[in-house]
This record gives C-alpha cells, structure tokens and sequence, in this order.
C-alpha cells in the first residue's frame, strides 16, 4: 500500500526519544550525584531508572530513520539523488555540531547525527535489496562490530576520551567504524531494522515486526545465558564479545545491540498496531516534538552540555533541581514546538533539510534549461 499522509504515530514514537535523550542528557550535564551505578541505583531509583531509560533514545532515532525511508521510498515518485543529498547535509550537521561543542566532541567525532547522515546516504543502495539480503546484512553489520572491535583491541567499556580520540593508529578510521559514539558497526543494523520494519509495515504485516523483534530477544537472551552459565567457548578472546552482555553499548556488543533493536521495533510495532486506537492529533505535543527532532538535539547539546561547562554550573544541581528543570525544559520545548508548528516549522533544520536540496535541484533544472 502506499502511504499518502504523514503517520503522526511515528512522529509522537520519535517525541518520545526525544524526552528520552533530554531527560538523560540534561539528568547527566546537571545532577551532582558520583559513585558506582549500582550503588546509585539504590540510592535514587527513579532517577537512575529514567536515566537508563534514555539509553534507548538513540536506537529508537535510527530504527525510525530506517522506518522513514522505507515509507519515503513507498511514494509512487521518489528522488534518490535527493535523499542522498539530504544524507550529506544531516552528516554536515553532525561535524558543525562538533565543532560548536569542542568540550565533548572533537572535529573527527561520530556521534548519532552522523551514523544517521551515512544511513539515508546509503538508503538507495538498500531499497534495492530484498528483504533476505537485507538480513544478511544486518547480521553482517553486527558481526563485524565485534570482530573489528577484537582486532583492535577495543576496551570493554571506553570512554567519551577514547570515543573522541583520532591520534590512534587507523584514528579516523576506527572512530567512523568502531570506536566512536555510533559507529556504523554495529548501527546500520539499527536503521536496517527500521528499514525491514517500514516495509512490512506497508505490506500490512505487522506480524512480522513482531516476529522479528520477539527473535532478536530471544537470540539475545541465549547468548547471555550461554555466557552466564558459562559455556566456556564464550570466553574465548575472539569470539566472547558475541556473548557478554553489558547494559552500556560504548561499544556495543551482540546482546545489548541485539535488545536495543527488538525494544526499538517492539515499540513502532505497537504504535503501529494500536495508531488508530491512540490517534495522535498533529497538535499533540509529541508529535511536534517528534517533528524538530533533529533540531532540538543539537540546539539542546549546545545550549546546556557546552553553556553548562562555560558557566560554571555543570553537575551543581540536587536531585530535585534536576527533576524541576528537567521538567521545565521539555515543557518550554513542547510550547515552542507547538507554536512553530502553525507555520509549518519554517527554518527549523528538518526544514532546511528539505528546502536546501529543492532549491538546488530547482536552480540546476532552470540553468539547464537556459543552456
């Protein structure tokens, strides 16, 4: 079927990662809380709690990219030139983004914003494929995460210094396809999910997302509990980052990808079974919120990580100054969403990602033509 207005279900799942990863972020950057996790964890439940639970605000940012241009590439007129185009543009945000946070970013960083650019770079490679090659390449994508992690002898868990730092030898290389924040493996398996999802979700099969996810958990699980118990070939050197669950995914190993994938398409499978049922009005405030996703991740990433560190109040908050301001903060977000809203969210980034490549492709045809 083809889709011919836009689904405000996925717009309001896409609001939802962004109060995920506000929440998180601005928990992170204000809150002055240290120790362990699990000591933290006993201390203030319900903060730490939302705090894991923004871990699932990037994955969800790339299994809907993928949701997306399957839908796109369901229009009976489709421009691949111009999906490629916007690619580049989403992937040029991601370096201006790490240039205007130098305290967290370094110039060669990889962060989201990038892993989705290269995603919709590559998007009109991936429509081509069926739905067996693209799990092949999915599976491919995650296996690779692990052995190149192994090669180069990627820590266990690594820092935002390790995550930033081009000096290594293959620096640019391995901050791109291993060793940054998002690196393409494993998550182009995330947008490739989102990809297969959008296209059975056209085909009506919404029993097949859940198939899918169902199996990605329990693929997930085996694998854990093989290393748990253990089986002692799990500990083996090149092979046990296929095994050992961790909840942090810097760098993401087999289960914890694995999980982050099936709870990404758990969630559009329902949304997409139940839209009709929920019925997100346009003015909901997530679906505005979900509409300028991009631009409040970087404006929000600029104004409170970086402005926190040059006046001086990064993590100098209490608990309960946190939670108010939080608060606040995605209230003032969903008040300026909605009234941007009324004119079509004009000047926004995800607007200038659309006018930019049209006003090209407009100034190109009119020159051929005079020519």
């Amino acid at each position: 079927m083809e889709i011919s207005k836009r689904i405000t279900s996925i717009d309001a799942l896409r609001g939802i990662a962004v109060i995920l990863m506000v929440q998180q972020h601005l928990g992170y950057w204000f809150w002055d809380v240290h120790g362990a996790t699990l000591s933290l964890v006993a201390k203030h439940p319900i903060m730490m709690t939302f705090s894991g639970m923004g871990g699932m605000a990037a994955p969800l940012f790339l299994v809907l990219a993928g949701v997306g241009m399957a839908l796109y590439f369901n229009k009976e007129v489709h421009d691949n030139k111009g999906i490629v185009f916007r690619g580049f543009l989403i992937l040029l945000l991601g370096y201006v983004l790490n240039i205007c946070t130098p305290k967290w970013f370094t110039l060669p960083s990889w962060y989201v914003l990038h892993m989705i650019g290269f995603s919709v770079v590559v998007s009109p490679l991936l429509k081509k494929c069926n739905d067996t090659v693209l799990l092949m390449i999915f599976t491919i994508a995650l296996m690779m995460a692990v052995t190149l992690q192994t090669i180069f002898n990627t820590p266990m868990v690594i820092s935002n210094q390790f995550m930033t730092n081009a000096s290594k030898p293959y620096g640019y290389f391995r901050l791109i396809f291993v060793d940054g924040f998002f690196p393409i493996f494993p998550w182009i398996s995330f947008f490739i999910a989102g990809f297969l999802a959008g296209r059975w979700f056209i085909q009506n099969n919404l029993k097949k997302i859940f198939l899918f996810a169902a199996l990605l958990t329990a693929i997930a699980l085996l694998l854990s509990i093989l290393y748990i118990i253990p089986v002692p070939f799990t500990r083996l050197l090149y092979i046990k980052r296929f095994f050992r669950f961790s909840p942090m995914f810097y760098p993401a190993h087999t289960p914890i990808s694995l999980l982050l994938i099936s709870g990404s398409v758990i969630l559009f499978y329902i949304f997409a079974k139940f839209k009709e049922k929920l019925s997100f009005s346009e003015k909901n405030f997530l679906v505005v919120l979900g509409r300028i996703s991009l631009t409040l991740l970087i404006f929000h990433v600029i104004l409170f990580r970086e402005g926190s560190l040059y006046l001086g109040i990064w993590k100098t908050f209490t608990k309960w100054q946190t939670g108010v301001f939080i608060v606040l903060v995605l209230v003032f977000f969903s008040v300026a969403a909605y009234f941007w809203r009324k004119i079509e969210f004009k000047f926004s980034l995800e607007w200038l990602i659309r006018f930019i490549p049209e006003k090209v492709k407009r100034l190109l045809f009119k020159n051929s033509v005079t020519h």
